[in-house]
C-alpha cells in the first residue's frame, strides 16, 4: 500500500508547480499589459497634442482669413477701419495667441515716394503712435510694407519695415501671392521676446481670391499678416500629462524619416528634455501639416515617471486565486463578444434603416474628417455630382468643384470650431445648366463634420424674383412718397397764399363798408341799414375763417418738440386763458387725470382748447355747461376724452364732424367749423386718432389716443 504523505505531498507539488505556472504566465502578461499602456499613453499624448496644436493654429489662420474676406469685400480699406475691425474681432475672443496683426502692402519702386508722402500727411494716423517712417531700400523693385499694426503698443518699430528686407520671409509672402493660400515662415525669435511663426494671407481687389496665377498676380495689393507667439499658441496643448515630455519641432524641408534630428534651429518649443541622447528610442512622434509647413509632435514616458497598471510582484500574492481569475476573465471575454456581436448586428440594421430613410430624399450627405478627408457618403438623386466608393478616404478638397473650393474649406473650419450648424448656398454649373445648392455643415464627435447638399435652385429663383418684385414696390412706394410729400407741400403752400392774399381785398372792403356807414348811414334806410350789416358780418366772418384757414396751415411746419407734459396742469393752463369765455358762460372744467405723458405740449393745448371752447360754444341754452376731461394710460398708448353737457352731434354727422368749415348745421356766426379739423391735424401729427364717440344721449363725448414714443 502506497503512503498517502507522498501522495499527498505530490498532489501539493502539483498544485503549486501549476499554480506558480499560472502565476508567471499571468505576471508575465501584466508587464507587457503595463508596457502596452504606456505606450498607448504616449501615443495618445502625441495625437492629443497634435490635434490641439493644429486646431489652435487653424483657428488662428481660419481667423486671419476671415479678417482677409472681410478687407477685400470692403477695398480699399483705411486705418480707421482697419483697427475698428480688430477691436471687433479682439471683443468676440479670436486671435488669443496673436502677439500683432499686420497689413503689408505691395508697393512698387516707383509708387514708394508716393507711399510715404500720404502716410507723413495722412491725419488718421496722428493718434496712432506710429514712429516716423524710415525704409531701408535695395535694387527690388516691389517692396512689401507693413502699412498697417495692431496693436500699436509694443509695435511700433515694425511699422513701415519692408519685409523682402527679412531673411525667408519674401518667400512665404510670395508663396502666398501666387497660391492664394495661407503661408507659414519658420520658427524666428521675437524683439519683445519669446518665439513666433508668422503667417501671410494673400489680400486682392476683388472680392474673392482669383482662380488662376495671373490673374492673382494682377490683383495682388498686398498680405494680412498675422504673428503667432508659440508659448501661448502650444501651451495650453502641453498641459494635462505631468509624466510625458512633448517636443513640437518644425521639420519643413528635413528627412524625419531618416535620421529623425533636426537643426536646434528649427525646433519650435522644447517643452521638455526629450533631445537627450539617452532617451531616444522610446518615444512616439506624430506629423502634422500646418498651413504650408510641416511640423512633428513627439511624446514619450520622463524618467522616473511610475509606470501604470498592476504592479507584476502583486500578482505573485495571488497566485492561489489565478486559476479563478482566469475562468472569470474567459468569462467575461465570452459575454463581451456575445454583446460586440449583438451591437454589431443592431449597427447594421440600424445603419439598413438610415439608408432606407434617406433613399427617400434627394439630398446628399458626407461624413468628412477634422483633416478633411471623406469618410462616406450618400448618393442624393439631385446633387452636384457623383462619388464612388474608391473616393472615401481622399481629401474633399480634390473632390469638389474649384468655383467652391474655398468657401467649402473656410465653412469646414468654422464648423469645426462651432457648435451651431454652418450654411452657405454656391451657385454652380451642373450639365451646363445653373443650380443653386444649399450647404449645411454641423460638428461631429471626434472631430468630424457632417454635410448635407441640397438643391435649391427653384427656391433660389422664386427667391429672386421676390426680390425683385420687393424692390420694384419698394421704389414705388418712395415715389408715390415723394410725390404725396409734394403734393402736401403744394397744398400747405396754397393754402397759406390764398388765405394770406385774401386778406388785402377784404381790408378793402371792410375799409369802404365803414366809410359807407360813416358818411351815408343817415341817408340808408332801415333795408340799406340791414344791407350793410349783411356786409360787415360776412366780411368779419370771413377774415375769421382765413384766419382759421392761416391757422391749419401753419400746423406741422415745425419740428416735434416731444417732452413730459403733466395732463392736469396743461388743462390748468388753458382755462386759465380762457378765463373770461369761461366765467361769462358760467362753465365748468373738471380735470383730474393724474397722467403724465411724453408729447409735443404745443399740439396738445391746441386739441384740448379747441374741444373746450366748442364745448363752451355749443352748450345747451337750458343749462351751464359742465366740461369732463379724463385719461388713461395701457402701456405706451394714452386715452383722452373730453365730454360736455351741450346740444350735441347728431351720429348722422358725426362722419363730417372734423372736414373743415363744417358746422354740422348750426347757424351759429362767431364759428368758423376749423376747430375739430385742427384738433384732428394736431393729433394726426402726434401719430393718434381722434373720433366722435356715437349713441351719446346728452351732450357730446369726443377721444383721442396717442402713442408715445420710444425712448
Amino acid at each position: 500500500m502506497r503512503s498517502p504523505v507522498p501522495a499527498c505531498l505530490a498532489i501539493l507539488a502539483g498544485v503549486m508547480a501549476f499554480g506558480l505556472l499560472l502565476t508567471g504566465l499571468l505576471a508575465g502578461a501584466v508587464g507587457a499589459d503595463r508596457r502596452r499602456d504606456d505606450n498607448e499613453r504616449v501615443s495618445a499624448a502625441a495625437a492629443r497634442v497634435a490635434q490641439e496644436v493644429q486646431h489652435r493654429m487653424g483657428a488662428e489662420v481660419s481667423s486671419l482669413q476671415a479678417l482677409r474676406n472681410e478687407m477685400m469685400l470692403d477695398w480699399p480699406i483705411d486705418v480707421a477701419s482697419f483697427h475698428r475691425r480688430l477691436d471687433l474681432h479682439t471683443a468676440e475672443s479670436l486671435f488669443d495667441s496673436v502677439a500683432a496683426i499686420e497689413f503689408s502692402r505691395a508697393v512698387p519702386e516707383e509708387a514708394l515716394e508716393q507711399f510715404v508722402g500720404r502716410r507723413a500727411v495722412d491725419p488718421s494716423r496722428a493718434s496712432l503712435g506710429y514712429p516716423a517712417l524710415d525704409l531701408r531700400l535695395d535694387d527690388a523693385d516691389l517692396h512689401f510694407l507693413i502699412d498697417y499694426v495692431y496693436p500699436v503698443e509694443g509695435n511700433e518699430a515694425a511699422y513701415g519695415l519692408d519685409l523682402l528686407l527679412v531673411p525667408g520671409r519674401s518667400e512665404v509672402t510670395v508663396a502666398a501671392r501666387d497660391t492664394g493660400l495661407p503661408s507659414v515662415t519658420a520658427p524666428l525669435d521675437l524683439v519683445q521676446g519669446g518665439r513666433a511663426v508668422i503667417v501671410d494671407v494673400p489680400v486682392y481687389d476683388t472680392e474673392s481670391v482669383p482662380t488662376t496665377l495671373e490673374a492673382r498676380r494682377d490683383a495682388f495689393v498686398g498680405v494680412a499678416v498675422v504673428v503667432i507667439r508659440i508659448e501661448d499658441l502650444l501651451g495650453p496643448a502641453l498641459d494635462g500629462e505631468p509624466d510625458v515630455l512633448v517636443t513640437v519641432t518644425d521639420v519643413t524641408g528635413t528627412d524625419v524619416t531618416g535620421t529623425g534630428v533636426t537643426s536646434s534651429e528649427d525646433r519650435i518649443v522644447v517643452a521638455d528634455a526629450v533631445s537627450d541622447p539617452a532617451l531616444d528610442g522610446s518615444g512616439h512622434e506624430v506629423e502634422i501639416a500646418v498651413a504650408d509647413r510641416v511640423w512633428v509632435v513627439r511624446t514619450m514616458l520622463a524618467p522616473g515617471a511610475r509606470a501604470s497598471g498592476t504592479s507584476p510582484s502583486a500578482v505573485w500574492g495571488v497566485g492561489t486565486l489565478v486559476t479563478l481569475v482566469v475562468a472569470l476573465a474567459a468569462a467575461m471575454m465570452e459575454r463581451s463578444r456575445r454583446r460586440t456581436r449583438a451591437a454589431a448586428l443592431e449597427v447594421a440594421e440600424a445603419t439598413r434603416e438610415i439608408q432606407t430613410i434617406l433613399a427617400a430624399f434627394p439630398d446628399m450627405h458626407f461624413r468628412v474628417a477634422g483633416d478633411g478627408t471623406l469618410l462616406g457618403f450618400h448618393q442624393g438623386g439631385n446633387g452636384p455630382g457623383l462619388l464612388t466608393e474608391a473616393d472615401i478616404g481622399r481629401p474633399i478638397a480634390d473632390l469638389l468643384p474649384t468655383q467652391v473650393l474655398e468657401r467649402a474649406m473656410t465653412a469646414h473650419v468654422a464648423a469645426r470650431m462651432s457648435s451651431e450648424p454652418v450654411s452657405f448656398e454656391p451657385p454652380m454649373v451642373v450639365a451646363g445648366e445653373p443650380r443653386t445648392f444649399h450647404v449645411r455643415l454641423s460638428r461631429l464627435d471626434h472631430d468630424e463634420v457632417a454635410v448635407s447638399v441640397r438643391d435649391i435652385s427653384e427656391l433660389a429663383d422664386a427667391r429672386r424674383e421676390l426680390s425683385q418684385l420687393n424692390a420694384e414696390l419698394e421704389q414705388r412706394i418712395v415715389e408715390r412718397t415723394v410725390e404725396l410729400e409734394r403734393t402736401n407741400a403744394e397744398l400747405e403752400q396754397f393754402a397759406y397764399l390764398a388765405s394770406h392774399d385774401l386778406q388785402e381785398p377784404l381790408r378793402h372792403v371792410s375799409m369802404f363798408v365803414e366809410r359807407l356807414q360813416t358818411r351815408y348811414g343817415d341817408v340808408l334806410d332801415e333795408r340799406g341799414q340791414q344791407y350793410l350789416g349783411f356786409v360787415t358780418d360776412g366780411t368779419t366772418r370771413m377774415r375769421a375763417m382765413i384766419q382759421a384757414l392761416l391757422e391749419y396751415s401753419r400746423i406741422g411746419r415745425s419740428a416735434l418738440d416731444i417732452e413730459p407734459v403733466d395732463v392736469d396742469d396743461l388743462v390748468a393752463d388753458v382755462v386759465a386763458s380762457m378765463g373770461t369765455t369761461v366765467a361769462e358762460a358760467g362753465a365748468r372744467i373738471e380735470c383730474r387725470t393724474g397722467l403724465v405723458v411724453a408729447t409735443d405740449a404745443a399740439l396738445l393745448r391746441r386739441v384740448v382748447q379747441n374741444l373746450v371752447s366748442n364745448a363752451i360754444r355749443y352748450g345747451h341754452p337750458d343749462r351751464p355747461p359742465v366740461v369732463t376731461i379724463t385719461a388713461n394710460r395701457v402701456g405706451a398708448t394714452w386715452t383722452c376724452t373730453v365730454a360736455d353737457n351741450g346740444i350735441g352731434i347728431d351720429d348722422r354727422f358725426a362722419e363730417r364732424a372734423f372736414d373743415m368749415f363744417e358746422r354740422l348745421g348750426s347757424t351759429r356766426t362767431d364759428s368758423t367749423g376749423i376747430g375739430l379739423a385742427i384738433c384732428r391735424r394736431c393729433v394726426e401729427l402726434l401719430g393718434g386718432v381722434i373720433d366722435v364717440e356715437r349713441g351719446v344721449e346728452t351732450g357730446t363725448r369726443i377721444t383721442f389716443s396717442l402713442q408715445e414714443p420710444q425712448a
